[in-house]
């Protein structure tokens, strides 16, 4: 696919497409992997094929023999036994097929090269269990396929907080920065999670996670809270550490915590609906979508993604992070955001490219100790009170167009009074910058005031600043009061091709030891 230039081309260009951070195409987000088609093999034939009779007795018919290899009633131990006698140490995926609903008195433990299909299954967690329902094994489940099903932990009837989600892919640690693989290539197709105390799928550090379909539905504790940094930290999905993680298609509803804890690398998560239904936790501080991506750049799309009814509707930290074609509609309460963004200080690279938010405070709101310094926000619209807030304002790095809702095509600034330094030395500078962080075709005019002494010249320069930190200025001298504008000279000496102004400093001179003089600008252009 070619990639016309364009403006959006342009704006883009300094960033790299490594880091994940990609153009858009005619007002289309450009992914050169969007085709790629995710692998099932539910056509395998089954291994072993589980169901039971009327008197709730279970059954493990081998597929191959079709005599009965495991019975009895406890689901758990059959399903479990059938599991484990799938070929040993073998390198091809075989299958084993659930037909019914099952009730299970503890966790069900995968293991490598297992396709579970459970298209006509419910497993439900039994009263008092308190486990996951199935559960990953680090460093040893591997190359498994998920496909259908409907897995409910019954949340009503479980105490603990922390280890009763409905998929659990854990690390060994729970240290956030341990990137270490544990699993490769798992697939979830077609798959509801429901009714867990803590999250609906727990995965982390996976390389070549799949998932296609997947619902998360109702999950976390109403009682005790479960946002992120919570009592129970609940989520209806959440990744930490997981490596080429592609997502088509998902929904998260109704669930207490972050509908989705999205920390993946090179990952691409679209169409998707994160609704909280009402649920959303009274403790912390409930998000639609948590992005924590560590130090790491993340080469990563969310496009294609609606969220409602949280007090924050995307939370984290954005780094190599694109999110495209996102609609927030948050609380309408005042301490509701659509975007709150605690970006590292260094490298912190993010897009948004068509973000509409609506029923906020607040529309963006960067973190005052942690200031996002590069990005774009383009296109789009922002209905709230602040479009973009205190305590945290855009940094200098940020380019902010087109959005409706917040002035970002033109800017002005009146009557800013200049410190005019004495004997010959400037002093401090008046700063001038534009809402969207770029000045495009500046227009200034200089106002000298107040009384000149004798033989006396008063200097001001105006300096441009560009984003990589090089300046450009000129100067303009008077020896009486009276005003100029600078010409189109002089502001052709402070456009340098290829280069963004981002600032403009003006500065104040006297040749006398003091002075009476007053200095005041007046500046306008296109942001």
């Amino acid at each position: 696919m070619s990639q016309p230039e364009n403006e959006y081309i342009r704006l883009v260009d300094k960033f790299d497409k490594s880091k994940g951070l990609y153009p858009v195409v005619d007002g289309s987000i450009y992914l050169p992997f969007q085709d790629k088609l995710i692998p099932a093999t539910g056509n395998l034939p089954a291994s072993y094929i589980i169901f039971k009779d009327e008197h709730g007795i279970v059954y493990a018919k081998n597929g191959k023999t079709g005599k009965i290899d495991f019975f009895g009633d406890d689901a758990s131990t059959v399903i479990q036994n059938a599991i484990n006698a799938l070929t040993p140490n073998r390198t091809w995926k075989e299958k084993v097929v659930i037909k019914g609903e099952f009730t299970l008195s503890t966790s069900l433990n995968l293991v490598p090269y297992l396709v579970l299909d459970l298209s006509d299954a419910k497993l439900i967690l039994g009263n008092g269990v308190n486990k996951h329902v199935i559960v990953g094994v680090p460093n040893s489940t591997s190359h498994v396929e998920i496909i259908g099903g409907i897995i409910d932990g019954n949340r009503d009837n479980q105490t603990d907080l922390a280890n009763t989600s409905g998929f659990f892919f854990e690390a060994l640690t729970r240290d956030p920065s341990d990137t270490t693989v544990y699993y490769e290539d798992i697939i979830f197709v077609n798959t509801t999670v429901q009714n867990c105390k803590n999250s609906g799928y727990w995965l982390h550090n996976i390389k070549g996670l799949k998932m296609v379909n997947v619902d998360s539905l109702y999950n976390g504790d109403p009682a005790t809270g479960g946002a992120p940094g919570g009592p129970s930290g609940s989520f209806g999905f959440h990744l930490q550490n997981c490596f080429g993680v592609d997502i088509f298609g998902f929904r998260s509803i109704g669930n207490v915590g972050a509908g989705g804890g999205f920390g993946g690398y090179d990952a691409y998560i679209t169409n998707g609906l994160i609704d909280s239904d009402g649920k959303q936790a009274t403790t912390g501080i409930p998000m639609g979508i948590d992005y924590e991506n560590q130090d790491i750049e993340a080469r990563t799309v969310i496009s294609n993604v609606t969220i409602k009814g949280y007090r924050t509707g995307i939370g984290g930290i954005y780094i190599g992070v694109t999110f495209h074609n996102i609609k927030i509609y948050g609380t309408g309460t005042p301490d509701s955001y659509g975007i709150w963004s605690s970006g590292k200080k260094n490298s912190t690279l993010f897009q948004f490219l068509n973000l509409i938010i609506s029923n906020v405070a607040h529309g963006i709101s960067f973190d005052p100790a942690d200031k996002a310094t590069e990005g774009l926000i383009i296109g789009g619209k922002i209905s709230a009170t602040d479009p973009f807030s205190a305590p945290g304002a855009p940094a200098g790095g940020i380019v902010i167009k087109n959005v409706v809702g917040y002035s970002t095509e033109n800017f002005k600034s009146t009557g800013l009074g200049v410190s005019i330094g004495t004997s010959g030395s400037y002093g401090s500078a008046t700063s001038i910058t534009s809402l969207s962080g770029i000045i495009s075709y500046p227009r200034v005019k200089i106002t000298w005031g107040g009384t000149f002494g004798t033989g006396e010249t008063v200097t001001v320069k105006v300096e441009a600043v560009y984003r990589d930190g090089t300046t450009a200025y000129v100067e303009k001298s008077a020896t009486a009061v009276g005003s100029l504008w600078l010409t189109d000279d002089d502001i052709m000496s402070l456009i340098t091709q290829g280069k963004d102004i981002v600032r403009l400093n003006i500065y104040g001179k006297t040749n006398l030891p003091s002075t009476s003089v007053t200095v005041t600008v007046d500046a306008y252009g296109k942001a």
